[in-house]
Parts: C-alpha cells; structure tokens; sequence
C-alpha cells in the first residue's frame, strides 16, 4: 500500500500503521516462532520417552529459515531498479517485491488454516520419574539426592482479562520444577540474552571496510553467502553426528560445543590483520551453525507441550531486546577503540560467549541427575514389559496406551535395543504395573 500510494500519503504513515498491528499479534517473530514450535511439538510427539536425539526436522527449519532469506534478498536484487534510471520501473519493481512477499505468506497462511489441527489436548500429568516413588527401587542408595522426592502440582487456572497473556508467559517461568529444571530454564533463557547480545554483524561490516582489510561489497558478498551457507550446513550436519553417540544431554552439548567455536571465531577476528584470517572464521560456521537448533531442542524439553509456543514467545522477546541493546554497547566501544584496538569489540563479544559456555556446562551438569533418573525409569519400564511378556499369567492382560506419558525432560541416553523394545510394546507399560 506504501508503494500504490506514495505519492498522496506518505510511507512513514503506513509503516507506522503496519508495525502498529503486526505488534497487536506478536510481530512477524511471533509468527515464525509458532511454527517453530509446531515442528518442535510434533517431534516431541514422535520421539519415543527418553530419547535424546535432536530431531533433525528441528535443524532442517531452521536451514530453511537461512536459505528463505538467502533467496529473498538474491530476488530484491534481481527485481530492484536504480531510482536514477528509471523512476516507473523502479516503483514497479517495488511492486512485484511486495506482491511476491503478500502472495508467499497468503499461501502459507491458507496452508496453515487448511492442513494444521491441534492434536495435543493438554491433562493432568506427572513427571515420568516420579514413578519411582511407589515402585520397588530404592534410589536412594544408588543416587543419593537424585532420589530426592518431587512435589508435582496442578498448573494454576490462567488468568483472565487483558493481563492473562503476559501472566502465561510469566507462568512458564515461575512455575514448579522437578529438581533443577526452573533454576536452568531461566538460566538458559538469560544465556539466550547474552549469546544474541554478542552476535552483531554490523560491527564486522564497519571492520573489514577499514584497513588492512579494505574489503570491497563484491567481497563482503562472497564472505556472506559462504559464511551463511556453511552455518546453515552445521544447523544439520551436527545433529546428525550426535546420532552416532549415546551420551546424555545431547542438545546441551551440541549447544557448549558450537558456542565454543563461536567464541574461538571472535577471538580469531579480534587479532585477524588479513582476508584470509576472516575467511577461516567462516569455516568455523559447520559448529556455530548448531546453536539454533540447540536451544530449539534444549529448551522445549524442560516444558510441557503446551507451553512450548509461550516459551519460544519469551526467547523471541529477548531477541528483539537484543539489537537494541547490543548496538547502544558496541557501536559505543567499537568508536571509542577504533584507533587503538579495532577488534576489541570482538575480543569482549567472545569473553561473553565465554561465560555463555560455562554457564552452560553448570546447566548440563545440574540437569544430569535427572537425565540419568529418566533413563533409570526407561531401563525400569523395559524390565518390567519383558517380565510381563514371560509370564504366562499376564497374557490376558489388557494394555492402555499414552502416547502423552514423558518427563519434563526426555533429553537421556537410549540405545538401538532400547528402541526395539519400545517399538515393540508401543512404549508404554501394561496397567498396574508402575503406580503414580
């Protein structure tokens, strides 16, 4: 509309409308991130209680996100006509870029309102582990304060009136955890901050125009596309190396892992004085690409499926706060050392993406009890399903399925014989055989 009319009403005004009413529904982040969150709960969905693999449809949104906006800007350039040649065409062009974008997201939004349906109807439920607490074992002396007894309660009614939606997003971080689990999600969500506050590629634009490096837009361009392209590459090729190991906490150490390439990256770009310096930092791009998907996969696993779109909500939050605070600090200290110290800014981006690591490695290490108590669970219902198979008295025993039975957090270890076992007995013990 800023286009067909501005010659009578002025773009600002329209823009300012627009911006007006995409906020009035979250942004245009909101909606990016419920589909992120579909994908995630529908992963979740699939993935058999106390798998820990990182579901790959994770990493393959989020490489489509890059390649989305790869093709985006390649379509602006080939479409845009230089105001000085032409004015028409270049209104025109103007024209066909909006078009094209109204035309994409009324597809997708038919896609949407046509194919998507809720299959998730949230219940009363417990964590898995807490199984334990009526059976037989004694943890207690195999654990020591891994058995320690949690307190599972009913979420409270949500509130009503225009305060309920920023209530529910408060709930998601207020409320009652097993064990750690709160105490790690806020922290995670603030290590989000930090990791989001350090990204910021203007600064290294305004650095490689300058000398030693001088670098031309052709050479900014090239450096940007194989940048972008091998992190798009990392966001699926590390998920499926994970898939060769049976560790615990996989996505939790997907996560230390790229941001500890992304901080080796920024100290290599602090003391680069060549082209070929940068380019290396590129390459580190296969590891860092692995953060996006890590946190998409780390943190919906310490909430329930319902609370999955919520949670996504506050990290989107977050980074939209990000930019604005990260450019008020860097542009500050990238001006006041650029005589003396021109990477420093970088140098102090990867001291925060330092911290980012190991507080991530206290995370990991808080969160192991209870990975390491789901997997007992696991190895514990996998015991009894095969006593129940060898006893002769059971055979007319009827079997409920619950596909909706998990723990807070299904990030533990299983192996292949595991999964055939699961497979199957449809993943789920005979009634009144574990008592919550």
């Amino acid at each position: 509309m800023a286009t067909l009319t501005y010659q009578t009403i002025s773009i600002y005004v329209w823009y300012f409308v627009s911006e007006v009413a995409i906020g009035f529904v979250g942004g245009t982040g909101a909606a990016y991130f419920l589909t992120l969150s579909m994908v995630t709960d529908d992963c979740r969905h699939k993935l058999k209680p106390g798998c820990s693999t990182v579901p790959i449809r994770i990493g393959v949104a989020s490489f489509l996100q890059i390649v989305g906006a790869i093709i985006g800007n390649f379509g602006v350039e080939i479409l845009s006509v230089d105001s000085k040649a032409n004015i028409e065409s270049h209104t025109m062009s103007y024209i066909r870029c909006s078009f094209i974008q109204a035309s994409i997201a009324f597809v997708g939004l038919m896609y949407a309102f046509l194919y998507v349906r809720e299959t998730h109807f949230p219940k009363r439920e417990g964590f898995g582990y807490t199984e334990f607490q009526n059976s037989n074992l004694d943890l207690s002396s195999e654990n020591g304060d891994d058995a320690e007894s949690v307190e599972v309660r009913q979420s409270p009614p949500r509130r009503a009136g225009p305060l309920k939606y920023v209530g529910s997003l408060v709930e998601v971080l207020t409320e009652q955890r097993p064990g750690f689990t709160r105490l790690c999600l806020c922290l995670s969500l603030f290590f989000v901050f930090v990791e989001f506050l350090a990204l910021d590629t203007n600064i290294l634009f305004l650095l490689v125009k300058r000398a030693p490096f001088a670098w031309s837009d052709k050479i900014w361009s090239i450096f940007s596309l194989v940048k972008t392209s091998v992190f798009g590459a990392g966001m699926i090729v590390c998920p499926l190396l994970l898939t060769l190991v049976h560790w615990l906490g996989k996505d939790s150490l997907m996560i230390i892992i790229s941001i500890a390439a992304s901080a080796a990256s920024f100290f290599l770009i602090s003391q680069a004085t060549t082209t070929e310096e940068i380019f290396i930092t590129a390459g580190l791009g296969i590891l860092t690409g692995a953060i996006s998907p890590g946190y998409r996969s780390f943190l919906p696993r310490m909430v329930s499926k319902e609370q999955t779109a919520r949670l996504f909500t506050v990290v989107h939050v977050i980074m939209t706060i990000c930019p604005i605070i990260s450019t008020t600090i860097f542009n500050n200290v990238f001006s006041l050392t650029l005589d003396t110290w021109p990477g420093f800014v970088f140098f102090l981006g990867g001291i925060l993406q330092t911290v980012v690591v190991f507080g991530q490695i206290i995370v990991h290490i808080l969160m192991r009890p209870q990975w390491r108590m789901e997997k007992m669970l696991r190895e514990h219902r996998k015991n009894e399903i095969v006593t129940e198979n060898d006893d002769p008295r059971e055979e007319h025993r009827v079997v409920e399925a619950d596909p909706e039975q998990r723990s807070v957090s299904n990030t533990t270890v299983m192996g292949s014989d595991i999964q055939a076992s699961q497979e199957n007995s449809s993943g789920t013990p005979r009634q009144g055989i574990l008592k919550v």
